[in-house]
């Protein structure tokens, strides 16, 4: 008999709950891949052992803050606060004695059949969990009740411990073939509705997300109205859109929709509420597979994870999404504690980033200019208010900006600073419609104008259309 099973079955040792208990906080304390997986999913429910079971709390919320395994010294140290700071009746001497049993202990028998049990310990308790909190909802018998607990047991079903992808093998036939099929598909991107950002960008957005895009710039210059446009943008595609207000309102965020789809002035909605509402529905029915959720909250009200649940309770109820855009990334509070600015503004697009990554889909967002960045037409990464970390972290970033023509004729430039599918430090033109708050990308067409004094060539740029048609047939 060689299989693990066969064993198991050889194995003379009896692996009791208590003993994988104790199993369970040695592994969690020396095999990082143990806490990985624990620190996803661990519920306090599967331990009867309570110094055993705080000691693997403090332990997984250790390293969710500081990203490394703590040692026995340290969980001993943390411990002991915890007692001090609960004014619990534990006995730290009898802590200190588990934990010391729990990494001492000689389990004698096969490592292999010890990690096989306490796998299967893990998944147990996972599964049982599950049911239990599935138990109040079983009558109610509906789908989204039903498709809720199938993720449950599917989310059990699905943890490992070993990450069976290897990774692309470059130069393999198979290899070359998956990577190449990639980069030629026109479907893995979607278009962001400006031609020189797609241009740029080597095809636009990510269709399956694992990227973050963010647009920066000072107060009042527009990040706003850059996610307000590509959202509509992506509309037009036939696509769905989340976004997420911790700035705005729900129904003030709709009314720059609400202009911008009727091709409407946002300050004459009501008096023209009729004829709005009516091309309002003609989008509708062109781009009927189209949907838009806006969904607000108050600022620095909520964290990643808060993000995460709504998005899976939307997608419980049915409802699907191609991009989440949220306005904006500063107003998102960190998912841990963080004594400075950066690392808690850098915590926060991580985890943005992250959760591109579990919804496949892209990720967009925006984030304040500093002081030396507003209106400064050198804008650069330096420029990040409140934390650098965003632009070690992100995708790609874009720096807003004015100078003083811009501003009298209405045009906003966008300037590449940060680019992992293309070309940095190049320049967009785009003018903006102050009516309906449409952003038009006029890019191509302003390179031929830089010469031209800034107000010729914005008449030129106005009027390009009714200049072709007069040349006719050339």
């Amino acid at each position: 008999m060689n299989s693990v099973e066969d064993k198991i079955f050889e194995s003379s040792i009896v692996f009791s709950k208590d003993l994988l208990e104790k199993y369970l906080l040695k592994k969690i304390l020396t095999d990082k891949s143990y806490m990985n997986i624990c620190s996803a999913i661990y519920d306090k429910r599967w331990i009867s052992d309570k110094n055993i079971g705080i000691s693997i709390k403090l332990a997984i919320n250790y390293f969710k803050k500081y990203g490394s395994v703590p040692s026995v010294k340290t969980i001993k140290s943390i411990f002991k606060k915890y007692i001090e700071a609960s004014k619990t009746d534990i006995d730290f001497k009898d802590v200190s004695e588990a934990i010391d049993s729990a990494i001492n202990a000689d389990f004698n028998a096969d490592e292999t059949v010890i990690n096989t049990n306490l796998k299967a310990f893990i998944r147990k308790q996972a599964l049982w969990c599950s049911i239990i909190d599935s138990v109040d909802n079983i009558e109610k018998n509906s789908d989204v009740v039903l498709e809720k607990i199938l993720q449950q047991f599917d989310n059990v079903t699905k943890i490992t411990f070993n990450d069976k992808n290897l990774g692309l093998e470059y130069f393999s036939d198979s290899g070359l073939e998956e990577h190449w099929k990639y980069i030629k598909n026109p479907e893995a991107r979607i278009s962001t509705g400006w031609s020189s950002i797609d241009k740029y960008t080597n095809g636009g957005l990510l269709k399956d997300g694992r990227s973050l895009y963010v647009f920066m710039g000072q107060a009042g210059l527009g990040k706003s109205l850059f996610l307000s446009n590509i959202t509509v943008n992506l509309l037009k595609q036939n696509l769905k859109v989340v976004v997420i207000s911790l700035e705005m309102s729900q129904d003030v965020y709709a009314q720059r929709f609400d202009a911008h789809i009727s091709n409407s002035n946002i300050n004459k909605l009501k008096d023209n509420a009729e004829t709005a509402i009516a091309n309002i529905k003609k989008f509708y029915s062109d781009y009927p597979e189209s949907n838009l959720i806006i969904k607000e909250y108050p600022p620095r009200s909520i964290r990643p994870s808060d993000i995460e649940l709504y998005l899976e309770n939307l997608k419980l109820s049915g409802k699907t999404f191609d991009a989440v855009v949220i306005d904006y990334l500063n107003l998102v509070l960190p998912q841990s504690h963080f004594d400075g600015m950066y690392q808690g503004v850098q915590n926060v697009a991580e985890k943005l980033r992250s959760l591109s990554y579990k919804f496949s889909c892209p990720f967009i967002s925006a984030t304040q200019a500093n002081r030396e960045g507003m209106n400064n037409e050198n804008i650069g990464l330096e420029n990040i208010s409140e934390s650098a970390g965003i632009g070690h972290t992100v995708d790609f970033l874009v720096g807003l900006y004015q100078m003083p023509d811009d501003r009298e004729n209405g045009f906003i430039k966008a300037r590449i600073l940060k680019s992992r599918f293309g070309i940095v430090g190049t320049v967009s033109t785009f003018v903006l419609n102050s009516e309906t708050l449409v952003l038009s990308d006029i890019t191509l067409d302003s390179h031929m104008a830089e010469d031209m004094q800034a107000s010729e060539a914005s008449t030129i740029l106005k009027n390009l259309p009714e200049i072709a048609d007069d040349l006719g047939d050339l």
